[in-house]
């Protein structure tokens, strides 16, 4: 049952691109050759994460047209991406399932979470990187440098389907790359925007005044497009974004009504 049993990765592709000189279809066939040298044969599924505009066509086509999905998201929140999908894949594969990290991240941002499942579960794991983790206490079937992954398998051969293009920012989704490049190139903001739409939501809800305030680390933010419209500006380290968020969302409630909704806070990183 093991051996045959599911199989999913979920690939950074900002910590692991495809080096020079190979190519976007040599992912899948190398990832099942090294899984069946292991002993695993089931169906693999493999999403590739990162910053999506900066992807060549000749890449995102060679993903696609080998089953590969492609889901665009900020450098900043790929890890949580990744992980927020494991979750819900997990919920519908139960153990003997196989899952496998590519990514330089996984002591960082994985390794406690997926612990914890191994501690209550029997699932199989997997790991790629292109920097060695200095430590691991992750109990693992198996790990490969990134590089020397790739270079054990020609290219597949053929076009496989059921591979999408995702947008993990709002949630959109094509198989077909001149969509996905379309909804891409539809991603020049304006910061003035910000406080017009959030008020124009809260509005249909009923609520209202809004006070918004934006927290993150602002070196590349737009500031004045931002405060020239009301919005006041955190600048903060991410460590420590979401606490400084609840102990101002914390303050607010006590100097306000219950009532009132909490509609002020607005993350930006």
């Amino acid at each position: 049952m093991k051996a045959t049993a599911n199989i999913a990765v979920w690939w950074d592709m900002k910590d692991c691109p495809i080096p020079e000189g190979y190519e976007a279809g040599q992912v899948r066939s190398s990832l099942e050759a090294a899984f069946k040298e292991q002993g695993y044969s089931g169906p693999v599924s493999i999403t590739a994460y990162g910053d999506q505009t900066q992807t060549p066509d000749h890449i995102l086509k060679g993903l696609l047209s080998t089953g590969v999905s492609v889901a665009h998201t900020k450098s900043e929140s790929t890890s949580y991406f990744m992980y927020e999908d494991l979750v819900k894949w997990r919920r519908l594969n139960p153990p003997p399932a196989t899952m496998m990290i590519i990514s330089d991240q996984v002591g960082d941002k994985f390794t406690w979470d997926l612990v914890r499942l191994q501690q209550r579960t029997l699932y199989n794991f997997f790991l790629a990187y292109s920097v060695e983790p200095e430590y691991m206490v992750l109990s693992i079937s198996e790990q490969w440098c990134w590089k020397k992954l790739l270079s054990s398998s020609p290219p597949a051969a053929g076009v496989q389907g059921g591979a999408m293009f995702y947008c993990k920012s709002c949630n959109y989704n094509s198989e077909y790359l001149k969509k996905f490049r379309k909804h891409l190139s539809s991603y020049s903001y304006d910061a003035r925007q910000v406080r017009p739409s959030i008020e124009a939501a809260v509005k249909e809800l009923g609520d209202g005044p809004v006070s918004i305030t934006a927290y993150g680390d602002h070196k590349h933010t737009p500031l004045q497009a931002l405060s020239s419209t009301g919005v006041d500006i955190a600048h903060t380290v991410s460590d420590v974004t979401y606490s400084r968020m609840f102990s101002d969302m914390l303050e607010w409630h006590r100097n306000n009504s219950s009532s009132n909704s909490c509609y002020n806070h607005a993350h930006i990183g």
